[in-house]
């Protein structure tokens, strides 16, 4: 039997197969996902963070490249730290933390900084070291022993330094500051804070160095107050050694006869200058006189505080504590060896002498008040008895005086 051909149907079935091929070769491929760089974590400050004892605020700067979209930050401090603390990551970039006051001795630690995502083996990291001084660190060996004499309303000290070339300074403060859970650290940096306030630039040149004195006044009977010292170093205006104090209870009050006469004398400034003319030199822009008062203690007086005042400025009935303030606020003081002070005054007012005389233990005894005016016929021509007041005040090395210009109010 013959095989039949059938030519057409084969054509068909080949050319089937070609379009068939030719359609498969020419398919595009499938797109394939781009593999994006991983993110990395850098910082622009890495430290170490180095602080003084006093700490403050601290910023790491930092960069992500390359960011995920689920990424982020952390910060932390090691877990045994508490002193660095109010760590902040909420701006993008950077991060704040704050450093405590060390008032113990050298520490350090650190910030680890942190970026995770997901699908992250491990997160991006680095590690900011932080330091800190403490305020004891390098504090010399530097003492100071305070020889105190109690009286009524304050206390005289002497203190000794153990150096006697060291730089010092010497404050007071009551019980109830002591009381309050102040540092000494705290006490030191707040006597130097005054020192600059008072002074300024030139608080170095205020400094003690070797045994000094010193009296503190206008304190109550019967209180409980201290006398504390430190050494400075100049240079960089701290305190380098540890807080030396002293406890002293002020006298209580008992009863006094304490008290002072005063004689006022007075000089035309230009009749002086005739009289002399190396007192041409003396004189106050606006005053024509210069006024001696002079005061004669009892007994058992030993100083005088007084003031001079323009009479219409003190209050038609003022209470004996204003009077007694009055008697301070200017600073003159009268004793036994130098009992007068040379002041600078206008024959245009009436004046008053506040005064208060007090005994050995500081007793205050009764208030003085004496009113004087300065009229014409009252000028002294005794200048004698001015060369001798001058020469006292001048050449005497018991005390020195400054003639001031009282101004009335």
């Amino acid at each position: 039997m013959k095989l039949k051909f059938y030519p057409s149907i084969i054509a068909f079935a080949v050319a089937g197969l070609a379009v068939t091929a030719l359609t498969s070769c020419n398919k595009e491929p499938e797109e394939q996902p781009v593999e994006k760089d991983a993110p990395t974590l850098t910082t622009e400050t890495p430290g170490p963070f180095t602080s003084a004892y006093t700490g403050g605020k601290c910023t790491i700067k930092y960069t992500v490249t390359n960011p995920a979209e689920d990424g982020q930050i952390t910060a932390e401090a090691g877990l045994s730290c508490d002193w660095i603390t109010d760590i902040n990551t909420d701006e993008a970039g950077q991060i704040t933390f704050n450093i405590a006051r060390n008032e113990g001795t050298y520490r350090e630690d650190g910030v680890l900084v942190s970026y995770t995502y997901a699908g992250a083996e491990k997160p991006e990291s680095f590690y900011v070291a932080v330091q800190q001084d403490g305020a004891l660190d390098n504090l010399t060996d530097f003492t100071i022993s305070f020889e105190v004499t109690p009286k009524v309303h304050g206390f005289i000290y002497e203190a000794t330094p153990s150096d006697p070339i060291a730089p010092y300074i010497c404050i007071n403060f009551n019980q109830s500051l002591y009381d309050s859970g102040v540092t000494d650290i705290q006490l030191m940096e707040e006597a130097l804070r005054q020192y600059d306030q008072l002074y300024g630039d030139d608080w170095a040149n205020y400094v003690a160095v070797g045994t000094t004195s010193q009296e503190y006044i206008d304190i109550q009977p019967g209180t409980v107050t201290y006398i504390a010292g430190f050494s400075v170093d100049i240079e960089s205006a701290t305190f380098n050694s540890h807080l030396s104090t002293h406890k002293i209870t002020t006298l209580n009050e008992s009863p006094t006869d304490a008290t002072a006469d005063v004689k006022i004398y007075y000089w035309d400034l230009n009749e002086l200058a005739a009289y002399n003319p190396e007192y041409g030199s003396l004189g106050y822009p606006g005053f024509n006189l210069i006024v001696v008062p002079d005061f004669t203690l009892s007994e058992s007086a030993v100083l005088v505080n007084y003031g001079i005042y323009n009479s219409a400025d003190i209050p038609s009935s003022p209470s004996d504590e204003e009077l007694l303030q009055a008697c301070f606020a200017q600073g003159y003081l009268a004793n036994k060896e130098v009992s007068f002070n040379m002041i600078y005054l206008s024959a245009d007012y009436s004046w008053t002498v506040l005064a208060v005389a007090e005994d050995e233990i500081g007793n205050y005894g009764e208030i003085i008040r004496y009113k004087f005016d300065l009229p014409e016929s009252g000028i002294s021509d005794d200048f004698e008895l001015f060369d001798q007041y001058f020469e006292k005040a001048f050449m005497s090395p018991a005390r020195a005086i400054t003639i001031e210009a009282i101004q009335p109010r």
